[in-house]
Formats: C-alpha cells, sequence, structure tokens
C-alpha cells in the first residue's frame, strides 16, 4: 500500500466544494500519515498493536522515549498534530455536523504534509 497517495487523493478532494468530499479529505489525510507512522516506529521502535493502534502511535511519538536529544521535539510535535489530526477525522467521520469545514479540510492537509515533513527529518537523523 504506498499510503502517501492518500495524502494526494486528499489534497484533491479538499479543494471540492462538497461537504462529503471535505470529510473524506479529513479521513484520508489522517490516515496517510497514521499508517505511515505506524510503519515507521514498527520498522525502526517498537511492534503496534492493532487494538489501540492509533493513540498507541502517537503517545509513542508524544513520549519520545526512543528518541535523542535532537530529535525529541520533533518527536513531540508529530505525536501533537497527529492526534489533533485524529480529532479532527473522528469529528469529519462521525459528528453530524462539523464547523468551518470548508477550513478544515486544507488544514489537515497542511497538518498531513508537515507530519511527512517531520517524519523525513527523524529518517535523516537516524
Amino acid at each position: 500500500m504506498n499510503w502517501p497517495d492518500y495524502l494526494v487523493l486528499a489534497k484533491g478532494l479538499a479543494e471540492h466544494p462538497f461537504e462529503a468530499s471535505r470529510r473524506s479529505a479529513v479521513s484520508r489525510a489522517y490516515y496517510a500519515v497514521f499508517n505511515s507512522c505506524r510503519r515507521w516506529l514498527e520498522a525502526n521502535v517498537t511492534s503496534i498493536d492493532n487494538r489501540g493502534a492509533h493513540e498507541q502511535v502517537w503517545e509513542t511519538f508524544k513520549r519520545a522515549e526512543h528518541a535523542n536529544e535532537p530529535t525529541r521535539s520533533t518527536w513531540r510535535l508529530i505525536g501533537t498534530l497527529g492526534d489533533s489530526l485524529r480529532s479532527l477525522r473522528n469529528q469529519a467521520d462521525y459528528d453530524e455536523g462539523v464547523a468551518d469545514l470548508d477550513l478544515r479540510a486544507p488544514y489537515a492537509v497542511g497538518s498531513a504534509e508537515r507530519i511527512y515533513a517531520l517524519l523525513g527529518e527523524l529518517e535523516l537523523a537516524d
């Protein structure tokens, strides 16, 4: 699976004027980075259980127990951004109404792009 392709899809969906497209953009942006971050953690740090995987991924980054001093803030920022994006994804997937979705969908895409950039910094630092 090429998870970054989900982000490409999310960018396109965020530009559509339809609520369903924007909700889908948020969801696709989230799953792009969630699964990429999960795979990165599994390849470099620890296994991730299917049960509670979402929380485990973002908490692992926020705790930064496996980080070295120069990368600790990057780890924590990935966790914080990912956790925030997860909350927005939950709203987009489950809530009857999502305020400012026309602004929040592009924000979700931008957050996902930022997480990918930060993950790339961790890969270069290792």
